[in-house]
């Protein structure tokens, strides 16, 4: 009975340990936007963080690729294009998280009101993607 019950245990404890090593997917949180005003234009900036990306072991250390594109949707509802850009590290410990920031100018013809930005990630190295929105206002006050 003890090796009956040693041996399930030793096998629940083989299943578990598999278990942690199943991919997780691409997690993106804390999303924040926010924007001023300049003299006849818009500052905005953003930022989210990224969890859960590959990282290679090289001879520098431990190597991430991440690439993201940002979409503004307007407050009637059409989405523009802002940009895009790619981080790539080689950093001596593994990393749990990065941040992805973005600073961009928008002109005067973005009217007042609630816009929504859209944080469109992909990982380069596992090829695992995801995407987390947020909000923010343009307002003169």
């Amino acid at each position: 009975m003890k090796k009956i019950i040693f041996t399930f245990s030793l096998i629940l404890l083989t299943l578990s340990a598999c278990s942690d090593k199943q991919d997780k997917p691409l997690e993106l949180f804390s999303a924040e936007a926010f924007a001023f005003k300049l003299d006849n234009s818009w500052e905005l900036n953003g930022t989210t963080y990224v969890r859960n990306f590959a990282q290679e072991e090289n001879d520098f250390g431990y190597n991430h690729k991440v690439s993201y594109k940002i979409d503004l949707v307007k407050p009637n509802g059409d989405s523009v294009y802002i940009l895009s850009d790619e981080i790539e590290n080689n950093i001596d410990e593994r990393a749990l998280d990065i941040p992805l920031e973005f600073q961009t100018e928008l002109d005067s013809t973005y009217a007042q009101g609630k816009y929504k930005i859209i944080f469109n990630v992909k990982d380069e190295l596992s090829g695992k993607t995801g995407t987390i929105e947020t909000f923010f206002e343009l307002n003169e006050y």
